[in-house]
């Protein structure tokens, strides 16, 4: 397992921590790359070729929020958990009901 912790900063001030796991025997040596100038997707993109397809992001009331990213060979590549600040993030999104998908449960 590989754990990227990362601070998420808006104009100049600590936002959330995000702390990404990913497994190890899918992406050997991702910590030979920079992550404060590089994107962790483009990377996975670029360096060990997956296709990210969708992801599944959860943002609870404490303010912290997961997210699990997947390839287009459907296995999970991406963890996340992340914590944001109450008193500097707001959360918005737009939703259109363009495809059904179901939850389970």
């Amino acid at each position: 397992m590989v754990i990227l912790a990362r601070i998420r900063p808006a104009n100049g001030e600590p936002l959330a921590l995000e702390m990404a796991y990913l497994p190890h025997h899918r992406c050997p040596d991702i910590l030979q790359h920079d992550f404060a100038v590089e994107s962790l997707y483009d990377v996975l993109r670029t360096s060990y070729g997956y296709q990210l397809v969708q992801a599944r992001q959860t943002i609870e009331a404490i303010l912290a929020m997961e997210r699990v990213t997947f390839t287009g060979q459907g296995f999970p590549i991406e963890y996340v958990h992340s914590f944001y600040r109450g008193d500097r993030y707001e959360f918005r999104a737009l939703l259109c009901p363009t495809q059904t998908v179901s939850t389970g449960g």
